[in-house]
């Protein structure tokens, strides 16, 4: 091989230093609603910036969706069904949504009672700190997924397996409904998709955490310029069913239109 100065190969830096754009999500995920900041969460669902990813990150994702099909093979090897993979689901007002990993019967602590389950892969220190705290303290995000698709899918009971990539141990964790979580989280979800204006800011020091390290930083607090949209035009107006009508044009516009915009786009 043919190393470059910096002691990389040709091979690769082609695969490797690629920015990956990472495209623009129609609604609100369940676990997003575990944010700390309001206003992220709304800059996001507004499209005001795309995300970027590296390919190691990529594969990092790409390991998750293949212990999937890793864990629904040995639940059925001791006669767990799997009822449904990958059951997606709207909730309030249909702007915000989630995709549960199966509906199982048969587990061994109450096989007559249905689960939601959730599967998801981890480095050696985030196990670490499932195993040590359990779902609820280790992942406010995870936990949330899994309270949420227990409620809107009328289901009293959870799985979760988590399974680190370093060593192949899982965690096994089952989860009762949390009600008052739940209620929070929809009642945020609602307050953030009625604003018409981006909700205040968590912090007002840009180098502090959360807002030191949020893909939004350079938008909120330097006051850098916004991808234009729809979404981030004054014009777009929510409406239930997931739907976004211009109050100009008196349309609905679909995702294809909103990413697109138009002429006469005029931010907030």
């Amino acid at each position: 091989f043919k190393f470059m100065s910096d002691g990389k190969t040709k091979t690769e830096i082609a695969l490797e230093d690629q920015v990956i754009i990472r495209g623009h999500g129609n609604r609100i995920g369940a676990g997003a609603l575990a944010a700390p900041c309001d206003r992220q969460i709304w800059y996001k669902w507004r499209w005001h910036k795309k995300d970027t990813i590296t390919p190691r990150v990529k594969r990092l994702f790409g390991r998750g969706n293949q212990e999937e099909q890793v864990v629904y093979a040995e639940l059925e090897d001791i006669g767990i069904e799997i009822l449904e993979k990958q059951g997606h689901a709207t909730f309030v007002h249909g702007h915000c949504g989630g995709m549960h990993d199966g509906i199982i019967l048969g587990v061994p602590d109450a096989p007559k009672t249905k689960h939601i389950l959730e599967i998801k892969t981890s480095n050696n220190k985030g196990f670490a700190r499932m195993k040590k705290y359990k779902l609820k303290k280790a992942s406010t995000s995870y936990y949330l997924q899994v309270q949420i698709y227990m409620h809107i899918f009328k289901i009293t009971r959870a799985l979760f397996i988590m399974t680190c990539k370093e060593t192949d141990e899982r965690y096994y964790e089952r989860v009762r409904p949390d009600k008052e979580v739940v209620k929070k989280a929809l009642e945020r979800a609602e307050n953030i998709i009625t604003s018409e204006l981006p909700p205040p800011k968590i912090s007002e020091d840009a180098s502090q955490y959360p807002c030191r390290f949020c893909l939004f930083q350079d938008i909120c607090h330097l006051g850098k310029p916004v991808e234009k949209n729809c979404r981030t035009c004054k014009s777009l107006d929510v409406h239930d069913d997931g739907i976004w009508k211009c109050s100009k044009k008196g349309k609905e516009r679909s995702k294809k239109q909103q990413l697109k915009g138009c002429k006469k786009w005029e931010h907030y």
